[in-house]
């Protein structure tokens, strides 16, 4: 019995196979996409090249097809305060947390918030503050900053009076990813003989200063802006989005905008089509990731459709990534698809690619909207294979 069984499996899985070849010849002779289609068999299962796997993303979940070469996805909502700045000739800034409280010994402070720069225009390279914290250290007042430069940020000192964000010190360049949202921190602390300065980005110190001083000198801290000194820079334009204000120590606040208002920044200075407002925001989310378990390709993603309740002022980007490589975003632009597939990026064997998606919308408002992607994949010249997916948002 045994025997049979084994000869009866050997016959059709060499049956299979000839089908399975006989299927790609024909693609290849009479087609150029193939929508992937395990054979679901009991003797011979075909595993795909590719598969789909959860990143565990918090505010992404995730549900895989049977055969990891589809998947649904729904992305947590979230608001956040978008300030913008369109016009080349403009500015703005904006006054954050005013504690206006002494510091004594040993005592501390932390001010932080996370920025995302969706764009950011720099002709001149000059960079723009986006977060920084005046104090007053017994003989000047000084201003603590980090200054934003697209792919790098720098930690700088400097004094309060005619500012000069660099006078007392800079950091060297900070390399991060624009693509991503940063959480920036400037932390004070106080002991009876010095007051210590740190700098961090994602909670990674990249900058400290420290002022000696007795127990009896006065330290005293005022306030805290995003974009201070853009009046100076009227070419920038940048659109930032800012949440998860913190504030701990000798003054405490936190916003994270989720109630609809904004209770920590009002405008400094506005000139030209610049502005704040909440709004409905996913921060680039690395939403699946995609395995590559043999051969080589070219991949990319592609919206095929999208529907539901379309908000105004609803734009999506999505892209992918592959360790220092980004391709092109495909791009809906007031609900429209403008650009529908990204530039493809080369997938080597047993390497794994980042898909990401990003999304904002106006608030406030009530709606879903369900994009349909294809992720999309060539064999060789004349076969390109195709897995569907799902990205699902809403607010309301």
């Amino acid at each position: 019995m045994r025997t049979f069984k084994s000869y009866y499996t050997r016959k059709w899985g060499l049956f299979a196979l000839i089908l399975l070849i006989l299927s790609i010849w024909h693609l290849r002779v009479f087609s150029s996409t193939y929508v992937y289609n395990p054979l679901n068999s009991n003797f011979n299962p075909v595993q795909p090249p590719i598969i789909f796997s959860n990143p565990n993303n918090p505010n992404a979940t995730v549900i895989l097809g049977e055969a990891y070469t589809s998947a649904n996805i729904t992305l947590t909502r979230n608001l956040a305060l978008n300030v913008y700045d369109e016009d080349g000739n403009g500015y703005i800034y904006l006054e954050g947390p005013a504690p206006n409280t002494e510091l004594r010994p040993g005592g501390y402070y932390n001010v932080s918030w996370s920025v995302h720069m969706a764009s950011f225009e720099d002709p001149k390279g000059n960079g723009t503050i986006i977060i920084d914290l005046r104090f007053y250290n017994g003989s000047d007042w000084h201003l603590a900053s980090i200054i934003y430069y697209g792919s790098y940020v720098r930690a700088a000192l400097g004094l309060l009076i005619e500012p000069n964000p660099v006078s007392e010190g800079q950091s060297a360049p900070y390399t991060i990813n624009p693509y991503q949202k940063h959480e920036f921190k400037i932390r004070l602390e106080r002991s009876s003989d010095a007051l210590t300065l740190k700098w961090f980005v994602d909670e990674v110190s990249i900058y400290s200063y420290q002022y000696n001083m007795t127990e009896a000198t006065y330290v005293f801290i005022w306030e805290s802006y995003f974009g201070w000194l853009n009046q100076d820079k009227p070419e920038l334009k940048f659109e930032a989005y800012l949440d998860d204000v913190h504030v701990e120590g000798a003054y405490s606040v936190s916003e994270n905008f989720e109630d609809g208002v904004d209770d920590v920044f009002i405008i400094g200075e506005s000139t030209g089509y610049t502005g704040k407002r909440i709004s409905y925001y996913t921060y680039p989310q690395k939403f699946l990731l995609a395995l590559n378990n043999y051969g080589v390709y070219n991949v990319s993603l592609e919206f095929e459709s999208i529907n539901g309740i379309v908000p105004s002022g609803f734009n999506a980007s999505i892209w992918i990534n592959l360790n220092s490589q980004y391709s092109r975003s495909a791009k809906v632009v007031n609900g429209l698809i403008v650009e529908n597939r990204t530039s493809k990026i080369l997938l080597q064997q047993n390497s794994i690619l980042n898909l990401y998606v990003n999304i904002t919308a106006a608030y406030p408002a009530n709606w879903n909207v369900t994009l349909k992607i294809l992720f999309k994949y060539e064999v060789e010249d004349y076969i390109t294979v195709s897995y569907p997916l799902r990205v699902e948002a809403g607010y309301g």
